[in-house]
C-alpha cells in the first residue's frame, strides 16, 4: 500500500497560540490572507518578522501545518513594573520586563496593570521608533520577584521604585529605593534582599511601628539592623 500524501491547499485555518496576552484579534491584520492562497505561498518569514517588530513579543515561530493550517507560536515578554513617559502632549504608561525592554503592554488587563509598582530614577531614550533597555533591571527584579512571592502584604503596597542610585556592579553605595503605604522611603542595598524583606516585615509589625504609619524611611542597608524615622 502507498502512503498517503496530503498535497497542498489554501489556507483553512490559522493556529494562534501564546503564553501571554495577545489575541487573535489583535495578531489579525499580520494573518490574513486572500481567499484561495495556496499554503506553499504564505511568507513565512515575512510574518515571523512583522510579528517580532512588536516589542511585546519575545520570540515568535509560524509554520505551515498540512495540508491546510498556519500555526503562530508567541512568546511575550513578562512586564515587572510601570513606567509614565511623555510623548508630546500627552503621558502614556509603558511596561518594562526583566531585561529592561519597554513596551505597551497590549491587552493587558488594568488591573494587572495596577499590582505592578512605577519606576522612577531613569530617563529613557529613543532608538528609532522604540525605546532602548533600561539597564540594571535585573537586580529590581530579583527584590519584586521575591517580595510578590514570598512577602506579598509588602509587594502588594510597594508603589514607586527608585533606582538613581543603583550600580551596575554591587558597590557599597549601590541602591533600591522604594516608596510603600507604609513607608515613604525604604532603602535596600542591592544585594541579600530575602534577609532585608524580612527585617522590614519585622519592622511594619511592631506594634511602635503600626501606630504611627507610614513612616518617613526605613534604611536596611545596615548589616543586620535597620534604621526607622518617624514623622514628624
Amino acid at each position: 500500500m502507498q502512503p498517503l500524501t496530503l498535497l497542498p491547499q489554501p489556507v483553512q485555518q490559522v493556529i494562534f497560540q501564546t503564553d501571554g496576552c495577545l489575541t487573535a484579534t489583535w495578531a489579525r491584520p499580520y494573518l490574513s490572507f486572500k481567499k484561495g492562497t495556496d499554503i506553499m505561498d504564505v511568507d513565512i518569514e515575512a510574518i515571523q518578522q512583522a510579528l517580532t517588530q512588536c516589542p511585546q513579543i519575545k520570540s515568535v515561530t509560524v509554520s505551515r501545518v498540512f495540508p491546510d493550517k498556519i500555526q503562530v507560536s508567541i512568546t511575550e515578554r513578562k512586564p515587572v513594573l510601570r513606567l509614565l513617559v511623555q510623548e508630546g502632549a500627552v503621558k502614556k504608561e509603558m511596561l518594562i520586563d526583566a531585561e529592561g525592554t519597554v513596551f505597551a503592554g497590549i491587552c493587558l488587563s488594568p488591573w494587572e496593570r495596577r499590582l505592578m509598582p512605577f519606576l522612577a530614577g531613569t530617563i529613557l531614550t529613543k532608538e528609532g521608533k522604540f525605546y532602548k533597555k533600561v539597564p540594571h533591571i535585573d537586580k529590581v527584579c530579583e527584590l519584586l520577584l521575591l517580595a510578590k512571592t514570598k512577602y506579598w502584604p509588602i509587594y502588594g503596597q510597594m508603589e514607586v521604585v527608585m533606582i538613581e542610585n543603583l550600580k551596575k556592579h554591587s558597590v557599597p553605595w549601590s541602591r533600591i529605593k522604594v516608596r510603600c503605604q507604609d513607608a515613604s522611603l525604604v532603602i535596600f542595598k542591592d544585594t541579600d534582599f530575602d534577609e532585608q524583606l524580612q527585617r522590614l516585615r519585622f519592622i511594619l509589625s511592631t506594634p511602635e511601628v503600626r501606630k504611627r504609619v507610614p513612616v518617613a524611611r526605613i534604611d536596611l542597608t545596615y548589616e543586620k539592623d535597620a534604621v526607622v524615622r518617624f514623622r514628624k
